[in-house]
């Protein structure tokens, strides 16, 4: 099989707890995926040649929900700045938590 990228990709997402206000996270790399999927033994049928899909999704899909948590955020607290220079919500982590059910799952 041929090697997976390492290049990684920044997020808009503003990193909480960053000492500088502008910060940002960064996504992970095809490879850096591949292997954490593999070190938590979670790889079952994936295929290396399928990671670069698989990450553009992951990386689209957080994008998507930081927009939705932006958006509450705007209506719970209009008060607040949002983008970059200090104002608004930040991230401090992420935080899988695959065994959990959503809401709407538990219902």
């Amino acid at each position: 099989t041929a090697p997976l990228p390492t290049e990684r990709v920044p997020s808009t997402i503003p990193k909480g707890g960053a000492a500088d206000d502008t910060a940002t996270w960064t996504y992970p790399s095809p490879q850096m995926f591949y292997n954490a999927l593999a070190r938590k033994g979670k790889l079952g049928d994936t295929k290396e040649e399928d990671m670069e899909s698989v990450v553009a999704l992951h990386n689209n899909m957080n994008e998507g929900t930081w927009k939705k948590v932006l958006e509450w955020e705007a209506v719970l607290n209009p008060s607040e700045e949002g983008g970059k220079g200090g104002g608004g919500p930040k991230l401090s982590r992420f935080m899988g938590r695959p065994t959990d059910l959503s809401p709407k799952a538990f219902l």
